[in-house]
């Protein structure tokens, strides 16, 4: 865990980076609600202290590990459609004695991608 210092976000490509930095380049490609929560949501993230910290288990954003394929991915409701996935960006993994994330390690992550999650 890391006090006093805020979660590393960084993002996958310049192009994500450049549309999510964008509020206008948000809303026009998925309307004005979401990319509200989308900005709203990365904000909150960069001013957290580590992943648990921020996390929301329930709704609106609902954060979750993702299963299967995703495996090793989170994914964070912003819309009714439109989920922030990302995954932690630190070697190695923050685990707990179970194997599974240890969200109160988490100090930096990785946004993917914005996903609609009825694809």
């Amino acid at each position: 865990m890391v006090i006093g210092e805020n979660v590393d976000v960084t993002f996958a490509s310049h192009k994500l980076a450049r549309l999510c930095s964008s509020y206008s380049a948000l809303q026009k490609k998925y309307g004005e609600r979401t990319a509200q929560r989308c900005i709203r949501v990365l904000d909150r993230l960069a001013f957290t202290t580590y992943l648990s910290g921020f996390v929301p288990m329930s709704k609106p954003e609902r954060c979750h590990e993702l299963k299967g394929d995703r495996q090793g991915q989170l994914a964070m409701d912003i819309g009714e459609r439109w989920r922030l996935l990302f995954r932690p960006n630190q070697q190695p993994l923050p685990r707990k004695p179970d194997g599974g994330l240890d969200w109160h390690a988490v100090t930096a992550i990785i946004i993917t991608e914005i996903s609609d999650h009825y694809d």
